[in-house]
């Protein structure tokens, strides 16, 4: 079986997959969702939405020290890249919209999670041609799990 923090992963990439106008959303940015991408993107591969699982942590709160479960928290940064035509500030606010209402459709991540909390949001500019070029969303799931499972 997968660690929680795969499966919560998962999770975000399958939900993120939706954020399309036929879901009702006002961007196409789920029509190409990547996982730790670092390779450059072609301008027929977008737009795109590339996330990240970067930093877990640990909460143990003073009264719970000896429960046996901690409370983790998992950061999660998504990165959607748009195409040139489209690089302009509404249509990058449009695409944080829609990525922070993917999130709020269950910020639970179907049981796997206790909640999901919102860290940052930015439209990015690309400091070439100094064009809004996309958008970045930093949230943290919160989670339990004993101390040594993954």
């Amino acid at each position: 079986m997968s660690s929680r923090r795969q499966q919560i992963v998962e999770a975000v990439k399958t939900r993120f997959a939706t954020i399309r106008t036929a879901h009702g959303y006002q961007t196409e940015v789920g029509a190409n969702v990547r996982e730790w991408y670092l390779e450059t993107l072609d301008e027929e591969e977008l737009p795109a939405l590339l996330i990240s699982d970067g930093i877990e942590d640990t909460i143990v709160p003073e009264q719970g020290k000896n429960s046996g479960t901690y409370t983790r928290h998992l950061e999660i940064t998504a990165i959607v890249v748009l195409a040139v035509a489209a690089a302009n500030a509404a249509n990058a606010r449009a695409a944080l919209a829609d990525v922070i209402a993917c999130i709020g459709k269950d910020d639970k991540w179907g049981g796997l999670a206790r909640r999901t909390l919102p860290v940052s949001d930015e439209l990015g500019v690309d400091k070439e041609s100094e064009r809004i070029g996309g958008v970045r969303v930093t949230f943290v799931v919160e989670y339990s799990r004993p101390p040594w499972e993954a």
